[in-house]
């Protein structure tokens, strides 16, 4: 297989807690700890989790909009770590993000052809003069009018507002796109459209995304590879058949059955999970989801399970598992 777009090796990211007049260091928010994760050309990796696991912030490393407190990202090969000046401009130009928030994402004072066409100015893909005509374009291939490109943020209904972040992200012809839960705050009729316009894109583009949700439902849809994440470090990854069909992680396997099944004659089968998921400032020793497992052994609770391929493109992190 040719060399991954996009490497992240042992990505830790935490966040100082502080107390005080004097603002003491007294704790850690582990959001991600120690995560590896690749995603190869023209493939969408779905990265899962409850929320508040720390998948969002994990993507915003992997487009350097945070700094990792551990670990590196490499892009195309390349470390993007120390990225500067005219290479982390070029950076910029190869990997984009789409935002949950497809109205807080979008600058309210801005036309719909400025917020598209702003990528185009900062990266002097084309003249002021050609701006305009680009952005609409753009607008234009992801199901919207050229004629919107005059209108404002708020006189679009929010599965529009996501396409004119769709568009922002592609006018600068990006290779990797995060998506960080880009349907999540739309109605389910929309929901469709957009995962449909970014496989159409992904096709004709041959884009990379890392598609970050909490539906598994969505994320079937539009992955290839599937990485399951659970209070900042990651529990199991398999091609997307084989984690739907063969799920090995006790934390997989209780998310699978918590999806609903559009067919009514099939029962429903509530597995609700015991307790509540612990704090990332103070997590457990050992297995992460140890505290809430159904099959945990004691070796569980010291020891921090080690990730394993249990079979072709299949790893999982569990001691109980295999």
């Amino acid at each position: 297989m040719s060399l991954p777009l996009l490497e992240m090796h042992d990505i830790a990211k935490w966040f100082p807690i502080t107390s005080g007049l004097l603002q003491l260091h007294t704790g850690d928010i582990r959001a991600v700890d120690g995560v590896s994760l690749t995603v190869h050309r023209g493939e969408t990796l779905g990265l899962v989790g409850e929320s508040g696991c720390g998948k969002s912030t994990l993507g915003r490393v992997a487009v350097k909009l945070m700094e990792p407190t551990r670990g590196h990202v490499r892009f195309d090969g390349q470390p993007v770590d120390r990225l500067k000046g005219m290479e982390l401009m070029a950076f910029r130009r190869r990997a984009q993000i789409v935002f949950q928030d497809p109205y807080g994402s979008l600058n309210r004072r801005m036309t719909a052809g400025a917020i598209v066409g702003e990528g185009l100015h900062i990266h002097r893909l084309a003249r002021r003069s050609q701006v305009r005509d680009r952005a609409a374009e753009l607008l234009q291939r992801v199901g919207l009018a050229d004629t919107d490109v005059a209108r404002y943020p708020h006189e679009f209904s929010g599965g529009q507002r996501q396409r004119i972040g769709i568009a922002r992200a592609l006018a600068v012809s990006p290779e990797l796109i995060v998506c960080d839960e880009p349907v999540s705050a739309l109605d389910v009729s929309i929901q469709a459209q957009i995962i449909e316009l970014l496989r159409d894109l992904q096709r004709e583009l041959n884009l990379s995304y890392l598609f970050i949700a909490h539906d598994l439902a969505v994320v079937r849809h539009i992955s290839h590879r599937v990485a399951v994440m659970y209070l900042g470090r990651l529990c199991e990854e398999a091609p997307r058949d084989v984690l739907y069909d063969e799920p090995l992680h006790p934390y997989t396997r209780v998310l699978l059955a918590a999806v609903p099944e559009p067919d009514p004659k099939v029962p429903l089968r509530p597995q609700a999970l015991p307790g509540e998921v612990p704090s990332p400032a103070n997590p457990p020793p050992g297995c992460r989801f140890s505290p809430r497992c159904p099959v945990a052994i004691d070796v569980c609770r010291r020891e921090q399970p080690q990730w394993r391929e249990l079979a072709p493109g299949h790893f999982v992190a569990c001691h109980v598992a295999g």
